[in-house]
């Protein structure tokens, strides 16, 4: 019995650390883009992390998923997103919604460490869970 148990807990631990290590890839930023997840609580901001633009590319913001414990998935829940310069400058922001592409303003193109403010633009009481690529130094 023991040899069982010590047996299930090695694959366990194997399971729990591959786990942890896709999670980590998945979510690791590229150079040109990077996906993330948020919980966005009763139309809060939440920020990102920072991240450099090393180029002269328009930024873009592409909503990847977004859903409720109500509603799942929710193709009419709008995520506004809006980039900020560490230096305290801001540009204009998008809204998106469910699979669509926002590009920021063409002012977004300025060089320097930017995060987003990202929060769910119509009102609910319902924590809103949405996921989004964020891009930044494309070559397009």
């Amino acid at each position: 019995m023991k040899k069982y148990l010590a047996i299930t807990f090695f694959v366990l631990t194997i399971a729990i650390v591959t786990n942890y290590v896709i999670v980590k890839a998945a979510t690791y930023p590229s150079p040109v883009g990077t996906s993330f997840s948020k919980e966005l609580d009763k139309n809060q901001a939440q920020y990102t992390f920072w991240r450099t633009k090393t180029n002269y590319s328009r930024q873009t913001y592409e909503n990847l998923d977004a859903f409720t414990k109500l509603t799942d998935p929710c193709p009419n829940c709008k995520i506004g997103a809006k980039p900020f310069l560490d230096n305290g400058d801001f540009h204009s922001g998008i809204v998106t919604t469910l699979g669509h592409v926002g590009k920021f303003s063409s002012t977004s193109s300025t060089l320097g460490n930017y995060r987003l403010s990202v929060w769910r633009v119509d009102a609910t009481l319902l924590t809103t869970y949405h996921s989004a690529l964020w891009t930044m130094n494309s070559n397009n």
